[in-house]
């Protein structure tokens, strides 16, 4: 029974910490893998017969179309132009188990680059994108543990060179998105890259097809998964300023978890996980320009609090430990 418990111990100790690094939405493993997506995480939104927007209106809705004067805003990219869009993550973690604070660890911020090309722009003002990750290091690691810092050095050199690409509407909702990752990725580094891509479609909302203004607000309510968790996200967004083609967005989300028995990867076989509680708020403001599909400017920072109970499939002698996570994720991104 002491073996059983420490290594579910250990195992949670690691895993936990690790997965902290992005707690990701899940996607396929497999080295290339097509998948629909919606501007949050990966639940598929239904369009109209436009695809201007979604039908279901109570994952996508407008609260208020702002003030006078009002106007209709979609991208309008040119054919062949190119961005680079600079995406660096820090993260904060306070961890117990069974009662026990486990020492933090600073944790080294994480830079990812990705070069876009506007391929075609069809009649319709559909966007054909492709993409490629040209850069990606550990930042200010000065202070954190050097085995974990080269850790993740080598798991997010992984990811240079993967490419994709995706198909966005006028009004900025993601169609289609396909990416080629490596066959040998770790999970940890699948979620570091899923929580990425997450975070990017977060600030890169869609806008609304109606005509709308300064103060306009609009609401998207979905249900992603999150490292196994199964959630319910409301993400708010309102217009603070609207000038010649650049669109500031202030953005709230909320997330909230019932209980639940999630998967989570990399943890021992045996172990049986037991979510109680799950609840994250987040806010940022991103800076938008209708003639460029990635964000000019944009930071999100979202606090998450996590509380689960981990014990054994197949002994009930193994008494099940208490887990209790507070977690900070800060996200800035900039075209270069």
């Amino acid at each position: 029974m002491k073996l059983m418990k420490s290594k579910l111990w250990r195992g949670c100790s690691l895993v936990l910490l690790a997965g902290s690094i992005a707690a990701s939405i899940d996607r396929p493993q497999t080295a290339s893998a097509d998948v629909r997506i919606a501007p949050l995480q990966t639940a598929q939104l239904e369009t109209g017969e436009s695809g201007d927007r979604p039908t279901d209106t109570n994952r996508f809705q407008l609260l208020d179309r702002g003030i006078e004067p009002r106007q209709e805003l979609s991208f309008s990219p040119a054919e062949n132009s190119k961005e680079i869009l600079s995406v660096v993550t820090n993260m904060d973690m306070n961890m117990s188990i069974a009662g026990r604070m486990i020492p933090a660890m600073d944790m080294p911020g994480m830079m990812m680059k990705m070069e876009t090309v506007v391929d075609r722009v069809e009649d319709n003002g559909d966007i054909h994108l492709s993409f490629v990750y040209t850069e990606s290091d550990v930042m200010d690691a000065a202070n954190s543990p050097p085995m974990m810092v080269e850790a993740i050095r080598s798991e997010l050199q992984k990811i240079v060179g993967m490419t994709g690409t995706m198909l966005v509407n006028k009004h900025g909702a993601t169609k289609l998105a396909n990416f080629d990752l490596p066959g040998n990725i770790d999970p940890n580094t699948q979620q570091l890259f899923d929580r990425t891509m997450s975070s990017i479609e977060e600030i890169s909302t869609p806008l609304p097809s109606e005509a709308i203004g300064v103060g306009a607000r609009w609401q998207i309510v979905n249900s992603p998964a999150v490292n196994g968790m199964k959630l319910e996200q409301i993400a708010t967004y309102e217009i603070v300023e609207l000038q010649d083609n650049q669109i500031t967005l202030d953005i709230a989300v909320t997330q909230n978890a019932d209980p639940q028995t999630p998967q989570l990867p990399g943890m021992p076989p045996d172990a049986k996980i037991d979510l109680k509680s799950y609840t994250g708020n987040g806010r940022g403001r991103v800076i938008l320009q209708l003639d460029k599909m990635m964000p000019v400017r944009g930071s999100i920072a979202i606090d998450s609090n996590t509380q689960m109970e981990i014990g054994s499939k197949s002994s009930n002698s193994v008494e099940a430990m208490p887990v209790e996570m507070d977690m900070t994720m800060q996200m800035d991104m900039e075209s270069l």
